[in-house]
Protein backbone atom coordinates (compact mmCIF):
# COMPACT_ATOMS: atom_id res chain seq x y z
CA UNK A 1 0.00 0.00 0.00
CA UNK A 2 2.62 2.60 0.85
CA UNK A 3 4.71 1.76 -2.33
CA UNK A 4 1.77 2.78 -4.21
CA UNK A 5 0.15 5.91 -2.26
CA UNK A 6 3.64 7.57 -1.07
CA UNK A 7 6.41 6.94 -3.92
CA UNK A 8 5.18 9.01 -6.66
CA UNK A 9 4.90 11.45 -3.75
CA UNK A 10 8.06 10.82 -2.49
CA UNK A 11 9.40 10.33 -6.39
CA UNK A 12 8.69 13.98 -6.57
CA UNK A 13 10.41 15.42 -3.65
CA UNK A 14 13.69 13.17 -4.70
CA UNK A 15 13.27 14.99 -7.62
CA UNK A 16 13.32 18.44 -5.81
CA UNK A 17 16.83 18.09 -5.58
CA UNK A 18 17.90 17.86 -8.81
CA UNK A 19 15.60 19.79 -11.62
CA UNK A 20 16.15 23.68 -11.70
CA UNK A 21 12.54 25.69 -10.72
CA UNK A 22 13.68 29.07 -9.72
CA UNK A 23 10.64 30.81 -11.80
CA UNK A 24 8.44 31.87 -9.22
CA UNK A 25 8.00 35.66 -9.77
CA UNK A 26 6.36 37.91 -7.38
CA UNK A 27 4.71 41.61 -8.72
CA UNK A 28 6.92 44.34 -8.75
CA UNK A 29 9.94 42.11 -8.25
CA UNK A 30 12.96 41.34 -10.16
CA UNK A 31 13.50 37.78 -10.10
CA UNK A 32 17.41 37.23 -9.15
CA UNK A 33 17.38 33.08 -10.46
CA UNK A 34 18.43 33.77 -13.90
CA UNK A 35 20.22 37.19 -13.32
CA UNK A 36 22.56 35.09 -10.82
CA UNK A 37 22.55 31.94 -13.30
CA UNK A 38 23.96 33.95 -14.97
CA UNK A 39 27.05 36.09 -13.07
CA UNK A 40 27.77 32.65 -11.15
CA UNK A 41 28.18 30.69 -14.33
CA UNK A 42 25.24 28.30 -14.12
CA UNK A 43 25.62 27.16 -10.15
CA UNK A 44 23.45 28.96 -8.56
CA UNK A 45 20.88 28.29 -10.97
CA UNK A 46 21.24 24.35 -10.18
CA UNK A 47 21.26 25.71 -6.36
CA UNK A 48 18.38 27.11 -6.31
CA UNK A 49 16.33 23.98 -7.74
CA UNK A 50 13.09 24.01 -5.46
CA UNK A 51 10.40 25.64 -6.72
CA UNK A 52 7.60 25.65 -9.35
CA UNK A 53 8.78 22.25 -11.65
CA UNK A 54 8.68 19.94 -8.68
CA UNK A 55 5.68 21.05 -6.62
CA UNK A 56 3.72 20.44 -10.19
CA UNK A 57 5.33 16.97 -10.55
CA UNK A 58 4.35 16.68 -6.46
CA UNK A 59 1.18 17.01 -7.31
CA UNK A 60 1.01 14.55 -10.37
CA UNK A 61 2.21 11.86 -7.70
CA UNK A 62 -0.41 12.45 -5.08
CA UNK A 63 -3.27 13.22 -7.67
CA UNK A 64 -2.14 9.57 -9.57
CA UNK A 65 -2.10 7.77 -6.24
CA UNK A 66 -5.42 9.48 -4.94
CA UNK A 67 -7.09 7.60 -8.53
CA UNK A 68 -5.20 4.39 -7.80
CA UNK A 69 -7.16 5.06 -3.71
CA UNK A 70 -9.95 5.45 -5.25
CA UNK A 71 -9.97 2.90 -8.35
CA UNK A 72 -9.40 0.22 -5.43
CA UNK A 73 -12.29 1.39 -2.77
CA UNK A 74 -14.56 1.06 -5.52
CA UNK A 75 -13.82 -2.28 -7.03
CA UNK A 76 -13.47 -3.65 -2.74
CA UNK A 77 -16.82 -1.09 -1.59
CA UNK A 78 -18.67 -3.12 -4.43
CA UNK A 79 -17.83 -6.77 -3.42
CA UNK A 80 -17.89 -6.13 -0.04
CA UNK A 81 -20.73 -4.44 2.66
CA UNK A 82 -22.88 -4.77 5.71
CA UNK A 83 -25.38 -2.48 4.92
CA UNK A 84 -28.86 -3.15 4.36
CA UNK A 85 -29.67 -3.79 0.25
CA UNK A 86 -32.84 -2.73 -1.36
CA UNK A 87 -34.53 -4.68 -3.43
CA UNK A 88 -34.49 -4.10 -7.28
CA UNK A 89 -36.83 -6.18 -9.36
CA UNK A 90 -36.48 -6.73 -13.13
CA UNK A 91 -38.23 -9.01 -15.70
CA UNK A 92 -35.98 -11.79 -16.81
CA UNK A 93 -36.20 -13.87 -19.83
CA UNK A 94 -35.38 -17.84 -19.18
CA UNK A 95 -34.56 -18.80 -22.60
CA UNK A 96 -37.49 -21.35 -22.19
CA UNK A 97 -40.88 -21.15 -24.07
CA UNK A 98 -43.72 -22.29 -22.16
CA UNK A 99 -44.96 -24.52 -25.25
CA UNK A 100 -41.48 -26.61 -24.61
CA UNK A 101 -42.58 -27.53 -21.27
CA UNK A 102 -44.79 -30.45 -20.73
CA UNK A 103 -47.24 -30.71 -17.79
CA UNK A 104 -45.24 -31.37 -14.66
CA UNK A 105 -42.15 -31.07 -15.88
CA UNK A 106 -39.32 -28.82 -14.42
CA UNK A 107 -36.67 -26.79 -15.33
CA UNK A 108 -34.01 -25.19 -12.71
CA UNK A 109 -32.25 -21.62 -13.50
CA UNK A 110 -30.30 -19.31 -11.62
CA UNK A 111 -32.05 -15.61 -12.93
CA UNK A 112 -29.52 -12.91 -11.31
CA UNK A 113 -28.64 -14.91 -8.17
CA UNK A 114 -31.47 -16.09 -7.84
CA UNK A 115 -32.46 -19.92 -7.92
CA UNK A 116 -35.57 -20.53 -9.43
CA UNK A 117 -37.39 -23.94 -10.94
CA UNK A 118 -40.08 -22.61 -13.55
CA UNK A 119 -42.60 -25.82 -14.53
CA UNK A 120 -46.31 -26.49 -15.31
CA UNK A 121 -48.70 -28.36 -13.35
CA UNK A 122 -50.47 -31.66 -14.27
CA UNK A 123 -53.41 -29.13 -15.82
CA UNK A 124 -51.07 -27.41 -17.96
CA UNK A 125 -50.61 -24.11 -15.88
CA UNK A 126 -47.13 -22.05 -15.73
CA UNK A 127 -45.86 -21.63 -12.58
CA UNK A 128 -41.94 -20.42 -11.05
CA UNK A 129 -40.75 -21.46 -7.75
CA UNK A 130 -37.46 -21.19 -5.48
CA UNK A 131 -35.61 -24.19 -6.44
CA UNK A 132 -34.15 -24.93 -2.80
CA UNK A 133 -36.61 -26.67 0.10
CA UNK A 134 -36.83 -24.39 2.80
CA UNK A 135 -35.97 -27.35 4.76
CA UNK A 136 -32.31 -27.50 4.50
CA UNK A 137 -32.18 -26.42 1.09
CA UNK A 138 -32.66 -29.10 -0.84
CA UNK A 139 -32.62 -28.65 -4.80
CA UNK A 140 -36.32 -29.25 -6.11
CA UNK A 141 -34.66 -30.12 -9.18
CA UNK A 142 -33.36 -33.30 -8.22
CA UNK A 143 -36.54 -35.42 -8.40
CA UNK A 144 -39.13 -33.33 -7.24
CA UNK A 145 -42.71 -34.90 -8.18
CA UNK A 146 -45.39 -32.60 -9.31
CA UNK A 147 -48.85 -33.09 -8.26
CA UNK A 148 -51.76 -31.21 -9.10
CA UNK A 149 -50.78 -27.75 -8.20
CA UNK A 150 -48.54 -29.31 -5.54
CA UNK A 151 -44.73 -29.81 -5.28
CA UNK A 152 -43.13 -32.38 -3.11
CA UNK A 153 -39.58 -32.21 -1.97
CA UNK A 154 -37.76 -35.90 -2.84
CA UNK A 155 -35.38 -35.81 -0.16
CA UNK A 156 -37.88 -35.40 2.79
CA UNK A 157 -41.50 -35.54 1.25
CA UNK A 158 -42.24 -31.56 2.07
CA UNK A 159 -44.97 -30.76 -0.49
CA UNK A 160 -46.39 -26.89 -1.18
CA UNK A 161 -48.63 -25.13 -3.02
CA UNK A 162 -46.93 -23.88 -6.51
CA UNK A 163 -49.17 -21.16 -6.91
CA UNK A 164 -49.02 -19.72 -3.43
CA UNK A 165 -45.96 -21.58 -1.31
CA UNK A 166 -48.05 -22.70 1.00
CA UNK A 167 -46.79 -25.78 3.73
CA UNK A 168 -49.29 -28.69 3.02
CA UNK A 169 -46.95 -31.52 4.77
CA UNK A 170 -43.63 -31.15 6.24
CA UNK A 171 -40.66 -33.61 6.43
CA UNK A 172 -43.18 -36.97 5.99
CA UNK A 173 -40.42 -39.24 4.94
CA UNK A 174 -38.85 -41.42 5.45
CA UNK A 175 -40.87 -42.52 8.49
CA UNK A 176 -39.12 -41.53 11.82
CA UNK A 177 -35.97 -39.89 10.33
CA UNK A 178 -37.99 -37.70 8.43
CA UNK A 179 -40.01 -35.95 11.08
CA UNK A 180 -37.19 -36.33 13.48
CA UNK A 181 -34.96 -33.94 10.92
CA UNK A 182 -38.48 -31.66 10.44
CA UNK A 183 -37.95 -30.71 14.43
CA UNK A 184 -34.64 -28.85 13.83
CA UNK A 185 -36.07 -26.30 11.65
CA UNK A 186 -39.05 -23.97 11.62
CA UNK A 187 -41.74 -24.80 9.06
CA UNK A 188 -42.09 -22.09 5.77
CA UNK A 189 -43.41 -21.78 3.30
CA UNK A 190 -41.71 -22.01 -0.68
CA UNK A 191 -40.55 -18.77 -2.43
CA UNK A 192 -42.80 -18.33 -5.23
CA UNK A 193 -41.81 -16.01 -8.40
CA UNK A 194 -44.22 -14.33 -10.57
CA UNK A 195 -44.15 -15.40 -14.14
CA UNK A 196 -45.30 -14.45 -17.72
CA UNK A 197 -44.79 -15.98 -21.63
CA UNK A 198 -43.27 -13.20 -22.99
CA UNK A 199 -43.30 -11.86 -27.01
CA UNK A 200 -46.72 -11.35 -28.97
CA UNK A 201 -49.79 -13.16 -27.47
CA UNK A 202 -47.60 -15.38 -25.26
CA UNK A 203 -45.41 -16.40 -27.79
CA UNK A 204 -42.00 -15.50 -26.48
CA UNK A 205 -39.48 -16.74 -23.71
CA UNK A 206 -41.34 -17.18 -20.30
CA UNK A 207 -40.21 -14.27 -17.79
CA UNK A 208 -39.76 -14.36 -14.08
CA UNK A 209 -39.92 -11.10 -11.82
CA UNK A 210 -36.79 -11.71 -9.73
CA UNK A 211 -34.95 -9.52 -7.36
CA UNK A 212 -32.05 -8.27 -9.00
CA UNK A 213 -30.09 -7.78 -5.54
CA UNK A 214 -31.15 -10.68 -4.03
CA UNK A 215 -27.32 -12.10 -4.24
CA UNK A 216 -25.60 -8.64 -3.30
CA UNK A 217 -28.26 -8.75 -0.23
CA UNK A 218 -27.68 -12.47 0.83
CA UNK A 219 -23.98 -11.59 0.91
CA UNK A 220 -24.19 -8.38 3.15
CA UNK A 221 -26.13 -10.74 5.52
CA UNK A 222 -23.37 -13.20 5.51
CA UNK A 223 -21.15 -10.38 5.95
CA UNK A 224 -22.62 -8.63 8.55
CA UNK A 225 -23.21 -12.36 10.65
CA UNK A 226 -19.67 -12.56 10.36
CA UNK A 227 -18.34 -9.45 11.81
CA UNK A 228 -21.20 -9.46 13.97
CA UNK A 229 -19.95 -12.57 15.44
CA UNK A 230 -16.56 -11.36 16.22
CA UNK A 231 -17.67 -8.07 17.12
CA UNK A 232 -16.48 -5.96 14.49
CA UNK A 233 -19.65 -4.49 12.43
CA UNK A 234 -19.10 -1.39 13.51
CA UNK A 235 -18.97 0.33 9.69
CA UNK A 236 -15.22 0.40 9.48
CA UNK A 237 -14.19 -3.16 9.12
CA UNK A 238 -14.65 -3.42 5.48
CA UNK A 239 -13.50 0.09 4.54
CA UNK A 240 -9.76 -1.40 5.99
CA UNK A 241 -8.37 -2.78 2.79
CA UNK A 242 -10.01 -0.03 0.78
CA UNK A 243 -8.99 2.23 2.61
CA UNK A 244 -10.92 5.63 0.85
CA UNK A 245 -9.43 9.16 0.24
CA UNK A 246 -10.71 9.51 4.49
CA UNK A 247 -9.22 8.04 6.26
CA UNK A 248 -6.18 6.66 4.00
CA UNK A 249 -5.22 9.77 1.78
CA UNK A 250 -5.79 11.55 4.97
CA UNK A 251 -3.34 9.55 7.08
CA UNK A 252 -1.19 8.90 4.48
CA UNK A 253 -0.80 11.68 1.48
CA UNK A 254 -2.03 14.71 4.40
CA UNK A 255 1.44 14.85 5.20
CA UNK A 256 3.40 15.06 2.33
CA UNK A 257 0.27 17.44 0.73
CA UNK A 258 0.87 19.30 4.00
CA UNK A 259 4.64 19.50 3.15
CA UNK A 260 3.95 20.78 -0.65
CA UNK A 261 2.16 23.82 0.81
CA UNK A 262 4.56 24.40 3.09
CA UNK A 263 6.71 24.78 0.49
CA UNK A 264 4.80 27.87 -1.13
CA UNK A 265 5.51 30.19 1.83
CA UNK A 266 8.51 28.88 3.70
CA UNK A 267 11.88 30.83 3.07
CA UNK A 268 13.78 27.91 2.47
CA UNK A 269 17.26 29.36 0.34
CA UNK A 270 20.13 27.60 2.44
CA UNK A 271 21.34 24.94 -0.04
CA UNK A 272 25.23 25.49 -0.67
CA UNK A 273 27.34 23.90 -3.00
CA UNK A 274 31.30 23.20 -2.29
CA UNK A 275 32.92 25.91 -3.93
CA UNK A 276 29.84 28.01 -4.81
CA UNK A 277 28.81 31.40 -3.29
CA UNK A 278 25.32 31.46 -2.69
CA UNK A 279 23.25 34.33 -3.82
CA UNK A 280 20.47 34.01 -1.47
CA UNK A 281 21.30 35.76 1.61
CA UNK A 282 23.28 37.90 -0.53
CA UNK A 283 20.17 39.26 -2.90
CA UNK A 284 17.72 39.50 0.56
CA UNK A 285 20.15 41.94 1.20
CA UNK A 286 20.55 43.69 -1.58
CA UNK A 287 16.63 43.93 -2.59
CA UNK A 288 15.24 44.69 1.16
CA UNK A 289 14.48 40.65 1.85
CA UNK A 290 12.03 40.05 -1.50
CA UNK A 291 14.52 37.89 -3.32
CA UNK A 292 14.55 35.67 0.17
CA UNK A 293 10.38 35.35 0.40
CA UNK A 294 10.12 35.05 -3.71
CA UNK A 295 12.93 31.80 -3.13
CA UNK A 296 11.56 29.87 -0.49
CA UNK A 297 11.68 26.43 -1.95
CA UNK A 298 14.42 24.46 -0.56
CA UNK A 299 15.85 22.24 2.30
CA UNK A 300 12.96 23.17 5.30
CA UNK A 301 10.48 22.13 2.58
CA UNK A 302 11.72 18.99 1.54
CA UNK A 303 12.93 18.00 5.42
CA UNK A 304 9.28 18.85 6.45
CA UNK A 305 7.64 16.53 3.31
CA UNK A 306 10.42 14.14 4.37
CA UNK A 307 9.23 13.83 7.79
CA UNK A 308 5.70 13.82 6.30
CA UNK A 309 6.13 11.13 3.88
CA UNK A 310 8.23 8.91 7.09
CA UNK A 311 5.34 9.22 9.18
CA UNK A 312 2.74 8.12 6.95
CA UNK A 313 4.95 5.34 6.15
CA UNK A 314 5.10 4.15 9.38
CA UNK A 315 1.35 4.60 9.89
CA UNK A 316 1.05 1.98 7.15
CA UNK A 317 3.92 -0.72 8.31
CA UNK A 318 1.64 -0.62 11.80
CA UNK A 319 -1.40 -1.18 10.29
CA UNK A 320 -0.11 -3.76 8.08
CA UNK A 321 1.80 -5.44 10.57
CA UNK A 322 -1.44 -5.35 12.85
CA UNK A 323 -3.71 -6.73 10.42
CA UNK A 324 -1.27 -9.34 9.60
CA UNK A 325 -0.41 -10.80 12.90
CA UNK A 326 -4.67 -10.89 13.42
CA UNK A 327 -5.45 -12.92 10.31
CA UNK A 328 -3.09 -15.58 8.43
CA UNK A 329 -3.43 -18.56 6.73
CA UNK A 330 -0.08 -19.73 7.25
CA UNK A 331 0.29 -22.94 8.53
CA UNK A 332 1.01 -22.22 12.76
CA UNK A 333 2.78 -24.44 14.49
CA UNK A 334 2.75 -25.51 18.20
CA UNK A 335 4.16 -23.67 20.94
CA UNK A 336 3.60 -26.12 24.41
CA UNK A 337 3.54 -24.40 27.86
CA UNK A 338 3.04 -24.63 31.24
CA UNK A 339 0.33 -22.51 32.11
CA UNK A 340 -0.95 -22.05 36.14
CA UNK A 341 -4.64 -22.94 36.59
CA UNK A 342 -5.42 -20.56 39.92
CA UNK A 343 -6.38 -23.61 41.17
CA UNK A 344 -4.94 -25.79 43.64
CA UNK A 345 -5.06 -30.04 43.55
CA UNK A 346 -6.21 -29.72 47.24
CA UNK A 347 -9.25 -27.48 46.66
CA UNK A 348 -10.95 -30.38 43.94
CA UNK A 349 -13.06 -32.74 45.56
CA UNK A 350 -12.76 -36.20 44.16
CA UNK A 351 -15.44 -36.15 41.05
CA UNK A 352 -15.26 -32.38 41.27
CA UNK A 353 -15.02 -30.43 37.68
CA UNK A 354 -13.55 -27.03 37.00
CA UNK A 355 -13.51 -25.43 33.65
CA UNK A 356 -10.80 -22.78 32.39
CA UNK A 357 -9.94 -21.40 29.09
CA UNK A 358 -5.87 -21.60 28.71
CA UNK A 359 -4.22 -19.60 26.48
CA UNK A 360 -7.05 -20.25 24.05
CA UNK A 361 -7.54 -23.92 25.20
CA UNK A 362 -11.15 -25.04 26.72
CA UNK A 363 -9.97 -27.52 29.58
CA UNK A 364 -11.53 -29.49 32.65
CA UNK A 365 -9.37 -30.34 35.60
CA UNK A 366 -10.84 -32.15 37.86
CA UNK A 367 -10.42 -35.85 40.12
CA UNK A 368 -11.38 -39.19 39.67
CA UNK A 369 -13.54 -40.98 42.46
CA UNK A 370 -9.96 -42.20 43.74
CA UNK A 371 -8.85 -38.89 43.95
CA UNK A 372 -6.41 -38.70 41.06
CA UNK A 373 -5.71 -35.65 39.36
CA UNK A 374 -6.45 -35.12 35.60
CA UNK A 375 -7.28 -32.62 32.67
CA UNK A 376 -9.50 -33.32 29.88
CA UNK A 377 -10.85 -30.80 26.69
CA UNK A 378 -13.87 -29.06 28.05
CA UNK A 379 -15.67 -29.89 24.70
CA UNK A 380 -17.33 -32.96 23.57
CA UNK A 381 -16.00 -34.64 20.41
CA UNK A 382 -19.46 -35.43 19.58
CA UNK A 383 -21.48 -31.48 18.79
CA UNK A 384 -19.42 -29.67 21.52
CA UNK A 385 -21.19 -29.94 24.57
CA UNK A 386 -19.26 -28.37 27.23
CA UNK A 387 -18.57 -31.04 30.07
CA UNK A 388 -18.63 -28.87 32.94
CA UNK A 389 -22.64 -28.48 32.37
CA UNK A 390 -23.47 -31.91 34.24
CA UNK A 391 -20.78 -34.33 33.64
CA UNK A 392 -20.25 -37.19 35.53
CA UNK A 393 -17.61 -38.63 36.97
CA UNK A 394 -17.77 -42.25 37.31
CA UNK A 395 -14.05 -44.31 38.39
CA UNK A 396 -12.25 -43.13 35.77
CA UNK A 397 -14.60 -42.57 33.55
CA UNK A 398 -16.32 -39.10 32.42
CA UNK A 399 -19.41 -38.90 30.85
CA UNK A 400 -21.41 -36.03 28.54
CA UNK A 401 -24.19 -34.56 29.59
CA UNK A 402 -25.96 -34.42 26.51
CA UNK A 403 -26.05 -37.85 24.82
CA UNK A 404 -23.94 -39.88 27.50
CA UNK A 405 -20.69 -40.49 25.22
CA UNK A 406 -17.94 -41.90 28.20
CA UNK A 407 -14.42 -41.53 28.03
CA UNK A 408 -11.14 -42.64 30.01
CA UNK A 409 -9.73 -39.34 32.15
CA UNK A 410 -6.42 -40.91 31.85
CA UNK A 411 -6.30 -41.31 28.04
CA UNK A 412 -8.92 -40.14 26.36
CA UNK A 413 -10.48 -43.82 24.60
CA UNK A 414 -13.72 -43.65 23.81
CA UNK A 415 -15.90 -46.12 25.30
CA UNK A 416 -19.35 -45.34 24.96
CA UNK A 417 -20.80 -42.95 21.81
CA UNK A 418 -24.13 -41.15 22.45
CA UNK A 419 -25.86 -43.69 24.05
CA UNK A 420 -28.65 -41.53 25.45
CA UNK A 421 -31.09 -40.69 25.02
CA UNK A 422 -32.76 -43.94 23.31
CA UNK A 423 -33.07 -43.52 19.77
CA UNK A 424 -32.32 -40.10 19.69
CA UNK A 425 -28.84 -40.17 21.02
CA UNK A 426 -27.83 -42.66 18.72
CA UNK A 427 -29.39 -40.94 15.58
CA UNK A 428 -27.58 -37.96 16.16
CA UNK A 429 -23.87 -40.21 16.97
CA UNK A 430 -24.63 -41.29 13.44
CA UNK A 431 -23.75 -38.01 11.41
CA UNK A 432 -20.29 -37.02 13.63
CA UNK A 433 -17.28 -39.92 13.56
CA UNK A 434 -16.38 -41.35 16.96
CA UNK A 435 -13.25 -39.51 18.41
CA UNK A 436 -11.46 -39.58 21.26
CA UNK A 437 -11.58 -37.01 24.11
CA UNK A 438 -8.61 -34.49 23.98
CA UNK A 439 -6.21 -34.97 26.94
CA UNK A 440 -4.23 -32.50 28.35
CA UNK A 441 -0.92 -33.51 30.74
CA UNK A 442 -1.10 -31.81 33.87
CA UNK A 443 1.08 -31.33 37.02
CA UNK A 444 1.09 -29.99 40.75
CA UNK A 445 3.60 -27.00 41.09
CA UNK A 446 5.23 -25.73 43.68
CA UNK A 447 7.52 -27.20 46.49
CA UNK A 448 6.34 -30.58 46.85
CA UNK A 449 2.90 -30.25 44.77
CA UNK A 450 1.87 -27.56 46.92
CA UNK A 451 1.52 -24.69 44.14
CA UNK A 452 -1.41 -24.04 41.22
CA UNK A 453 -1.68 -26.96 39.18
CA UNK A 454 -0.43 -26.44 35.89
CA UNK A 455 -1.07 -28.13 32.44
CA UNK A 456 1.01 -28.67 29.49
CA UNK A 457 -0.80 -26.52 26.48
CA UNK A 458 -0.18 -25.25 23.02
CA UNK A 459 -0.60 -21.74 23.07
CA UNK A 460 -0.51 -21.27 19.45
CA UNK A 461 -3.89 -23.68 19.09
CA UNK A 462 -6.16 -20.16 18.74
CA UNK A 463 -4.12 -18.70 16.20
CA UNK A 464 -3.72 -22.14 14.24
CA UNK A 465 -7.88 -22.71 14.96
CA UNK A 466 -8.29 -19.09 12.99
CA UNK A 467 -5.96 -19.38 10.45
CA UNK A 468 -8.12 -22.95 9.50
CA UNK A 469 -11.35 -21.03 9.48
CA UNK A 470 -9.92 -18.51 7.55
CA UNK A 471 -7.92 -20.37 5.02
CA UNK A 472 -10.95 -22.34 4.74
CA UNK A 473 -13.84 -19.57 3.96
CA UNK A 474 -11.09 -18.04 1.57
CA UNK A 475 -10.25 -21.47 -0.25
CA UNK A 476 -14.45 -21.49 -0.64
CA UNK A 477 -13.84 -18.27 -2.46
CA UNK A 478 -10.95 -19.49 -4.49
CA UNK A 479 -8.90 -16.42 -3.22
CA UNK A 480 -6.65 -18.15 -0.83
CA UNK A 481 -3.62 -17.12 -3.07
CA UNK A 482 -1.14 -16.09 -0.32
CA UNK A 483 -1.46 -12.31 -1.19
CA UNK A 484 -5.11 -12.27 0.08
CA UNK A 485 -4.00 -10.37 3.92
Amino acid sequence: MASRCLLPAAGALMLMCFLPAAFVVLPGVQTPALHDAKAQGGASFANLSMASIATTTAAFGVAAAVARSRSREGKTAAKYTTQTILPSLAWIKTGARASELQPTELKALTLAGNDVLIGKTEAGALFCVGNLCPHIGTPMSEGADVIGDVIVCPLHGSSFKVTTGELIDWCVSPPIIGPLTGLIVDKKNLLIFECRQGGFLGSGEVEVLVDTNAKKAYEANYWKGLLDAQGKDDGKTLQASCAPIFPMASRCLLPAAGALMLMCFLPAAFVVLPGVQTPALHDAKAQGGASFANLSMASIATTTAAFGVAAAVARSRSREGKTAAKYTTQTILPSLAWIKTGARASELQPTELKALTLAGNDVLIGKTEAGALFCVGNLCPHIGTPMSEGADVIGDVIVCPLHGSSFKVTTGELIDWCVSPPIIGPLTGLIVDKKNLLIFECRQGGFLGSGEVEVLVDTNAKKAYEANYWKGLLDAQGKDDGTYY
